[in-house]
This record gives C-alpha cells, structure tokens and sequence, in this order.
C-alpha cells in the first residue's frame, strides 16, 4: 500500500506544548472565576488551600510526565513513522476525517482505562485518590495520582502505534481532555436546558457530579472524559435529577489522607479501603430523563450547601 507519510499538522514540539500550557491556564484562571461568581456548590472553607494542593499534585504529575511519559511517547510516534507502520498511514483518507478517527480512538481508549481502573482492586486504590476529593471543584482536574498519569499514558500507546498517530494528534487531544476535565469537573451552576443540550455531545459538570458520589452506583457511572457518546454507548450513563443532593468525596479515608499532598500520594500504599456510600434520599435516587421537559416557573434557588464530613 502507498503509505501516508506525514499525519501532523506540521507544528514543532515546542508550540504545541506552549499552546497547551497556555490554554491550560487560561481555562483554569476563567473557571476559577465563574465558580466565585456562579458556584452551583458552597466552596471549601479553606478554597485556597485545598487547590493549591491539588495544584502541587498535579505539577508533581507534569513533572513525571515530562521526565518518562513524554519522552516513551515520542520514541513510538517516532517509531511507527520510520517504519512507515499505522492504519491511518496505509489508508488514503481525508485529512479531516484522519483527524476525527485519530481523536476519538483517543477518547474512546480513555474511557476504557477509566473504567479499567473502577473495576480493577489494585488500580482502583490508585484512582480513589482523584475521588476522594469532598470539594470537586475546577481543580480536582488536576488531582490524579501520578501512577495513574503512568498507566493513562501507557494505555494510549497501543492506539498511538496502531493508528500510526502523530504527535500533533496526541497533543490536541491532550489539550481538548484537559480543557473539558476542568470544564466538567467546575463548580459551576448553568441553566438545565444549556447543561442538557452540551451533553449531547460532551461531558458536562451536571453529567461528571454524578461520577464523584460517594454512593458506588452512582460512582461507576459516567466515565467519559470528552464525548458523551461512549456512556450511552456502553449503558454506564446515570444522572441525578436533583444534583445539589449529591455528597462528593469518598468515606473510608482519614482527613490526612484527602487533605494533604503527602497523604494523597500515599493512600494507595494505605489499608484503609473506600466504602460503600450512603444511598440518596427516597426521591432522589432515580435516573433524570434526559429528554426536555416543559418550562415552567420556578423560584430562584439558593447556592446548594456541600456539606463538610468531619475527620474519620
């Protein structure tokens, strides 16, 4: 077959970083202020401080990144390019169409590692610390353990190699899962019917509550990191009707281990385990149609108290 040689978008290594970090952080500083002026949740007492050690782990997480996972991914896009080695390379097809195959093979490849480590005991322990956040907020899009940073990035390479994807293609979509992480992840009240008509397409943060229950039902659901599509696809897709009922966070833990750089590093090391939260209250635990309803009037509704769990 004539392969397909060139898949990137010609842009050097270092603009894409740049560009990633600046939207980054763009995203970030905007979210951060419409979760002041519009929070759908009251904020932690300690606001300041529970994102600054969130952020703390996540750059511990962008310097193992830079160190290893950057350099590994490179080596087979490198790789699978001298070889000329790759579906999207022995294919003719749209330049278009290369990229939309290209980003939702990623996507899809996400949400599949999302669901491996719900279920899987050993990675589960690692994941628990993305969850027991009890104030999701914008930046517990950064608070992942770096072991699981590690195995997210390992689990991309077979779909890198097998595409025969480019860099490009990696770093876009990198930028477009980290710009919806803190998007879904946000402590932001918008109107239902703007909620329900951008979940058509993406995960959204009345969707991605839901995933941070304590309760376990309600945990496993909703695994998706940019499209919506897969939860519906795959039948793992649950809302909340009333989502200001929903209590964040993970019982189980101690305070030092949620609330602390040292203890979230540690806790898969840790013999405490996560238990089985506590179910909504009559009335609350059934699946919102996700179907528009008639508009009526309604009252305004006070900002939804989050309440605070007292040490373990």
């Amino acid at each position: 077959m004539t392969g397909v040689t060139d898949l990137s978008l010609h842009a050097p290594q270092e603009t894409l970083e740049q560009t990633r970090i600046l939207l980054g952080a763009g995203a970030l500083l905007c979210l951060w202020l419409l979760e002041t002026l519009a929070p759908m949740y009251h904020a932690a007492r300690d606001r300041t401080a529970h994102a600054l050690r969130n952020l703390a782990l996540g750059a511990v997480n962008g310097l193992v990144a830079a160190a290893l996972l950057v350099a590994l991914t490179v080596a087979v896009i490198e790789s699978c390019r001298r070889a000329d080695f790759g579906l999207l390379r022995w294919v003719e097809l749209p330049i278009v169409v290369r990229w939309l195959i290209a980003l939702v093979a990623l996507d899809l490849t996400h949400y599949l590692a999302h669901l491996t480590f719900h279920k899987t005991p050993a990675l589960w322990r690692i994941h628990a610390v993305h969850h027991h956040d009890a104030d999701v907020d914008v930046t517990t899009a950064a608070r992942f353990h770096p072991l699981e940073i590690a195995a997210h990035a390992f689990a991309m390479l077979p779909a890198i190699a097998l595409l025969g994807l480019s860099l490009s293609h990696v770093v876009v979509y990198e930028i477009a899962l980290v710009t919806a992480s803190m998007f879904h992840h946000a402590n932001v009240r918008m109107p239902r019917r703007f909620d329900r008509a951008l979940r058509l397409l993406i995960v959204t943060p009345r969707m991605h509550w839901v995933h941070h229950s304590e309760w376990q039902p309600e945990t496993d659901s909703n695994y998706g990191s940019v499209l919506s599509v897969w939860d519906r696809l795959f039948g793992t897709f649950r809302l909340r009707p009333d989502p200001a009922s929903i209590r964040f966070g993970l019982e189980g833990f101690a305070r030092r281990d949620t609330r602390t750089l040292r203890g979230m590093l540690l806790t898969p090391l840790l013999r405490r385990r996560a238990r089985l939260g506590a179910p909504p209250a009559a009335g609350l635990s059934g699946e919102e149609i996700d179907t528009p309803q008639p508009r009526r009037r309604r009252r305004a509704r006070p900002v939804a108290h989050q309440s605070a769990r007292p040490p373990q």
